[in-house]
C-alpha cells in the first residue's frame, strides 16, 4: 500500500518544475493528482490569477473524483531584475 492511495491531489504549476516533480511523486506514492499550469502536459490549462478558472478546476476535480484532500501551489512567476 503507497502512502496516498486514495487521496486526490490538485497541484497547480504542475506542468514543469518543482510542481511537475510534485505530480509525478505524488503519482509514485499512489494519489490521483489533477495538474494545473499555464502551459504544458496538464489537465487544467489556466493562470493562477484566474480565480473563476482555478474555482472550476476544484469543483470539476470534487465533481470527477469524490472530493479533493491535498492542495499544492507550486505556480510561480519569475522576473528579472537587479538583486
Amino acid at each position: 500500500m503507497n502512502r496516498l492511495d486514495g487521496r486526490v491531489a490538485l497541484v497547480t504549476g504542475g506542468g514543469s518544475g518543482i510542481g511537475k516533480a510534485t505530480t509525478e511523486r505524488f503519482r509514485s506514492e499512489g494519489a490521483t493528482v489533477v495538474t494545473v499550469d499555464i502551459a504544458g502536459d496538464v489537465d487544467h490549462t489556466l493562470d493562477v490569477r484566474d480565480e473563476p478558472g482555478i474555482q472550476q478546476a476544484v469543483e470539476h476535480t470534487v465533481a470527477e473524483h469524490g472530493g479533493l484532500d491535498i492542495v499544492v501551489n507550486a505556480a510561480g512567476v519569475v522576473g528579472g531584475g537587479p538583486v
